[in-house]
Protein backbone atom coordinates (compact mmCIF):
# COMPACT_ATOMS: atom_id res chain seq x y z
CA UNK A 1 0.00 0.00 0.00
CA UNK A 2 1.26 3.29 -0.93
CA UNK A 3 0.94 6.51 1.53
CA UNK A 4 0.35 9.54 -0.11
CA UNK A 5 2.85 11.73 0.69
CA UNK A 6 1.78 15.43 2.39
CA UNK A 7 4.42 18.05 1.50
CA UNK A 8 3.51 20.19 4.46
CA UNK A 9 4.76 17.66 7.19
CA UNK A 10 8.35 17.46 4.95
CA UNK A 11 8.12 21.20 5.20
CA UNK A 12 7.71 21.49 9.22
CA UNK A 13 10.65 21.96 11.18
CA UNK A 14 12.68 19.06 11.75
CA UNK A 15 15.46 17.71 14.12
CA UNK A 16 17.32 14.67 12.72
CA UNK A 17 18.01 12.31 15.95
CA UNK A 18 18.30 8.61 17.32
CA UNK A 19 15.18 6.64 18.24
CA UNK A 20 15.71 4.01 20.92
CA UNK A 21 13.11 1.73 22.04
CA UNK A 22 13.50 1.09 25.57
CA UNK A 23 10.95 -1.43 25.60
CA UNK A 24 12.23 -5.12 26.17
CA UNK A 25 9.32 -7.12 24.34
CA UNK A 26 7.26 -4.68 22.08
CA UNK A 27 8.04 -3.42 18.18
CA UNK A 28 7.32 0.12 17.38
CA UNK A 29 7.05 1.92 14.17
CA UNK A 30 7.73 5.74 14.23
CA UNK A 31 7.19 7.83 11.20
CA UNK A 32 9.55 10.51 9.98
CA UNK A 33 8.94 13.62 8.48
CA UNK A 34 8.90 12.02 4.91
CA UNK A 35 6.13 9.82 6.02
CA UNK A 36 8.55 6.58 5.81
CA UNK A 37 8.18 4.48 8.18
CA UNK A 38 10.99 2.84 10.54
CA UNK A 39 10.04 0.16 12.67
CA UNK A 40 12.40 -0.50 16.01
CA UNK A 41 12.62 -3.69 17.10
CA UNK A 42 13.12 -3.86 21.40
CA UNK A 43 16.06 -2.63 22.40
CA UNK A 44 17.00 -0.98 18.89
CA UNK A 45 18.37 2.11 17.84
CA UNK A 46 17.81 4.28 14.41
CA UNK A 47 20.42 6.94 13.55
CA UNK A 48 19.87 9.91 11.44
CA UNK A 49 15.99 9.28 11.50
CA UNK A 50 14.69 13.32 10.22
CA UNK A 51 11.64 13.74 12.70
CA UNK A 52 9.16 17.09 12.97
CA UNK A 53 10.18 18.78 16.15
CA UNK A 54 6.46 19.02 17.41
CA UNK A 55 6.58 14.74 16.98
CA UNK A 56 10.32 15.12 19.05
CA UNK A 57 7.93 17.19 21.22
CA UNK A 58 5.17 14.50 21.91
CA UNK A 59 7.58 11.92 22.60
CA UNK A 60 9.45 13.92 25.39
CA UNK A 61 6.56 14.54 27.02
CA UNK A 62 5.10 10.92 26.89
CA UNK A 63 8.40 10.07 28.88
CA UNK A 64 7.50 12.69 31.92
CA UNK A 65 7.38 11.18 35.02
CA UNK A 66 4.36 13.54 35.75
CA UNK A 67 2.14 11.89 34.10
CA UNK A 68 -1.20 9.92 35.97
CA UNK A 69 -4.14 8.15 34.56
CA UNK A 70 -7.06 10.62 35.16
CA UNK A 71 -8.57 10.99 38.40
CA UNK A 72 -5.92 9.02 40.16
CA UNK A 73 -2.37 9.41 41.59
CA UNK A 74 -0.72 6.21 40.14
CA UNK A 75 1.44 7.93 37.29
CA UNK A 76 1.73 6.27 33.57
CA UNK A 77 4.44 4.22 32.33
CA UNK A 78 6.79 6.30 30.46
CA UNK A 79 6.73 5.50 26.64
CA UNK A 80 9.58 3.15 25.69
CA UNK A 81 10.50 5.48 22.89
CA UNK A 82 13.40 7.63 23.60
CA UNK A 83 15.31 10.71 21.39
CA UNK A 84 18.29 10.47 21.31
CA UNK A 85 20.40 13.90 19.84
CA UNK A 86 18.67 16.68 20.98
CA UNK A 87 17.65 18.74 24.13
CA UNK A 88 14.47 18.95 25.34
CA UNK A 89 11.68 20.27 22.74
CA UNK A 90 9.11 21.12 25.84
CA UNK A 91 6.55 23.37 24.36
CA UNK A 92 7.19 27.38 25.78
CA UNK A 93 5.28 30.24 24.74
CA UNK A 94 4.98 28.53 21.05
CA UNK A 95 8.30 27.84 20.37
CA UNK A 96 10.58 25.17 21.25
CA UNK A 97 13.46 25.23 23.81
Amino acid sequence: MDIPRDPRRAALPYSRVTLFNSSEVQTHIVTDRHQVFHTLLPGQRKHDVELPNEDIAYFQSQRSPDRFYPGTTKPKPLHPIIIEGVPSMAKVGGRYE
